[in-house]
């Protein structure tokens, strides 16, 4: 039973559908092999099966994945119903780092899906949004914040939501083009010699992995992906490093420094694949001896693009997540591991929720 008074129901009225429109230069294209273009995340045998189950259609009519499209056809890809986002009482607090009439940059904690998903339909990000501008979405109907791009679920640092459609599409297309600087921070493990570099290693889905959302560098089929790094500090064992995506892989960066030998703290699914395994069938909670942070150390710090509202750049950092600052002073100060977060092998906040892939971030 919901509480006295509460109206979630009219505020959380999420279109259940994302459209997605065909361009120009690619008419006549297969429906299945656009939108596995368009969706680099899905694989084209998950294109197939979406649309054979009606989850794509074009504009409501169901299609089959040889379908041959045209300019203009708008594909919907249907999302969770508006009503499955409610829930138990979740709510997200949000760091907000900036607002206009148009968008809402935060800073995201670690720990929170930005999407329902899965098993986890409440408590998210764009929950939260909702929440946070209920009373100007009852006045103004054209206001309904969308994800314009996502981070995993460990992830932190800046995301940033579209307030009205109009926008939404300006800004999901500068995304799309490649036309958004994004740079992370990264803690991995080991002592990177090079004080920056350049990593431009190809990257596809790994289809040997019974894992559906884990990827791996792969010459003979994988997409270009680039990575600049330089690093930031160095400590016992470990190298903070800034890291700017020239392109924007499933991953990029987790994949990256696995494979030249310096994997992220604490990323289970690049580091050990048995042990992740072990993570989910345990309810997403991490065995005993493998956690020192208990999240991958994966911090979006900057993100910046052309903002035509200013008609000029806009910029947003987003300080550095608490958990990966203490541990990083507790490296600089000598503590031993165990004293990271009083015990050996523990995880923090992050035992709930859905596994690294759920939200198909870039990073």
């Amino acid at each position: 039973m919901k509480p006295a008074g509460d109206d979630r129901e009219k505020i959380l009225q999420i279109n259940p559908y994302k459209e997605l429109e065909v361009r120009p230069a690619e008419a006549g294209a297969r429906a299945d092999v656009l939108l596995a273009a368009r969706l680099s995340w899905r694989s084209r045998t998950d294109i197939q099966n979406l649309l054979a189950a009606g989850k794509i259609t074009l504009a409501g009519r169901t299609v089959k994945a040889s379908c041959r499209v045209r300019a203009g056809d708008v594909f919907w890809l249907k999302l969770i119903p508006p009503e499955k986002i409610l829930g138990r009482d979740e709510s997200v607090e949000l760091d907000v780092l900036y607002e206009d009439e148009h968008i809402i940059a935060v800073n995201k904690a670690p720990g929170h899906v930005v999407h329902p998903s899965g098993r986890r339909l409440a408590g998210s990000i764009i929950q939260a949004v909702y929440l946070y501008l209920a009373g100007k979405m009852r006045e103004n109907p054209d206001l309904r914040p969308r994800l314009i791009h996502r981070l995993d679920r460990e992830t932190s640092g800046v995301l940033v939501i579209s307030k009205h459609e109009g926008i939404h599409r300006v800004l999901q297309q500068m995304f799309e083009r490649r036309q958004v600087s994004k740079e992370y921070l990264a803690l991995v493990e080991g002592l990177i010699k090079n004080d920056g570099g350049r990593i431009d290693l190809p990257i596809a889905r790994d289809r040997e992995s019974g894992i559906s959302v884990k990827m791996r560098v792969d010459r003979a089929r994988g997409r270009r992906a680039v990575s600049e790094y330089r690093v930031v500090e160095r400590f016992d064992g470990y190298t903070l490093v800034a890291v700017k995506l020239l392109t924007g892989r499933q991953h990029q960066i987790r994949v990256h420094f696995a494979a030249i030998g310096h994997p992220v703290v604490d990323d289970l699914l690049y580091k050990n694949t048995k042990v992740f395994l072990e993570y989910v069938s345990r309810d997403l909670k991490i065995p005993q001896g493998f956690s020192v942070l208990g999240r991958h150390a994966l911090h979006a710090y900057k993100l910046s693009f052309h903002y035509p509202p200013r008609g000029g750049e806009i910029a947003f950092e987003a300080p550095l997540a608490a958990d990966m600052a203490r541990f990083m002073d507790r490296l600089r100060k000598g503590v031993p591991f165990e004293s990271a977060q009083g015990r050996a092998g523990g995880s923090s906040g992050m035992e709930r929720g859905e596994t690294n892939g759920d939200q198909q971030g870039l990073d």
